[in-house]
């Protein structure tokens, strides 16, 4: 926060230079944030500058993100001030601003939370974004080349399916996964980091081929897998990732792995593969607890009529 500069007082010529010239913004929304109009005027800016491919990195100061997007609270009651002594033009500017920042994600800083881990979070998290804004910079070797010691890795591919990973209990973010498909047919599953998602997220859209490279491959360790294929593929802050505007016809558009009865009825009570099934649905039962595999756990039973 600029102490010199008196609130009401429009943002400096060389500031708004220098929110130009920076690759990474954090915006830290605390309760009184709305109160300072020349917050507001930074934040239109950094999310102008957004557009050009800027990171923005969000912090949630003990507020709900619902706060910022909706102007809630302080931040109403600070919006209505404000139309008071500005331009009303300029004042719907700034409630689009804290609209479209309330809907990126970031981290919720909450008050029972320690700060020395927390910022130890954000460090890590920031430091990824630093690795891409250099590779950016300073180009991507389309080669095999060696990166860190390690063969650099590279495969086309088609995006079949993309959605966000979201925790249940507090909707944050987890990762961005996708499924792919290979030249040879086979099923992929792709993960991104929440750190990173931000990022490629604009780069892949579903249905559309890419060349990507320099990517992690590992060993499929979590339940529920969404393909077959043991193993899946991560992506790292220096991974690249280019269109493929030709004809390709060697990659298939649409991929499936179908199971008939018997090998659904063996999945019943098994996580290691995620099934969708496909039927009418006839009745759904209440939830109830059964002991499986030494624990308990909450089942509810659903009766489906398939077509055989």
């Amino acid at each position: 926060m600029d102490e010199k500069l008196p609130t009401g007082e429009e943002i400096p010529a060389e500031l708004l230079e220098g929110i130009e010239s920076s690759r990474i913004f954090i915006i830290a929304f605390s309760e009184n944030y709305a109160s300072f109009a020349w917050c507001l005027d930074e934040l239109v800016k950094i999310l102008e500058c957004k557009k050009n491919g800027q990171i923005v990195l969000p912090i949630f100061y003990e507020i709900d993100l619902s706060v910022v997007h909706s102007q809630k609270g302080k931040y109403g009651e600070a919006l209505k001030k404000h139309e008071q002594n500005f331009n009303m033009n300029k004042v719907q500017r700034w409630r689009v601003a804290l609209a479209e920042a309330g809907n990126t994600r970031g981290w919720h800083y909450k008050k029972d939370y320690h700060q020395y881990p927390f910022i130890e979070e954000i460090f890590e998290e920031i430091s990824e974004f630093v690795d891409i804004t250099k590779s950016n910079q300073h180009g991507a070797d389309s080669s095999e080349a060696d990166i860190n010691g390690e063969r650099q890795m590279e495969c086309e591919i088609r995006v079949l399916r993309i959605w966000d990973a979201v925790n249940t209990v507090n909707d944050n973010l987890i990762s961005l996964d996708m499924i792919l498909v290979d030249e040879e047919g086979k099923l992929l599953h792709a993960s991104i980091k929440k750190n990173l998602a931000q990022h490629f997220r604009p780069l892949l859209n579903e249905g559309c081929m890419y060349v990507i490279k320099n990517f992690i491959v590992e060993e499929y360790t979590g339940k529920y897998r969404h393909v077959h294929n043991p193993q899946k593929i991560l992506f790292k802050s220096t991974t690249s990732v280019s269109k493929i505007n030709r004809l390709c016809h060697s990659i298939p558009q649409y991929q499936f792995e179908l199971a008939d009865y018997e090998t659904i009825v063996s999945r019943c009570h098994d996580t290691t593969y995620l099934t969708d099934v496909i039927g009418i649905l006839e009745s759904i039962g209440i939830i109830e607890e059964i002991n499986l595999n030494d624990r308990l756990t909450k089942i509810r039973k659903i009766r489906l009529l398939l077509e055989e």
